[in-house]
């Protein structure tokens, strides 16, 4: 399960919606325009765990208002070329 930006935790709740800057930026980067709400999570969660889930596995359910369907993760940062003293790029 993976609950994307969402307003579960108290810590992160506070450090999000404290800083109104922040808060904004988060905002642009989720279609839905905003963090998730406990009750918007809860129902992934509980199908997860009812009978109708009984044949799901080895798969992740990203509930998240859009935000990995935008492609805005960022790409891991390429390590850079080492050349060796003939010249060589390995």
């Amino acid at each position: 399960m993976v609950p994307g930006q969402s307003l579960l935790s108290p810590y992160f709740a506070s450090a999000i919606t404290g800083n109104p800057k922040l808060m904004g930026m988060m905002s642009q980067l989720i279609p839905q325009g905003r963090a998730a709400k406990p009750e918007e999570i809860a129902p992934a969660v509980l199908f997860l765990l009812s009978g109708a889930a009984i044949y799901v596995t080895g798969t992740t359910l990203t509930v998240d208002g859009g935000y990995l369907a935008r492609g805005r993760v960022a790409a891991p940062r390429r390590a850079k070329a080492i050349t060796s003293r003939s010249g060589d790029r390995r």
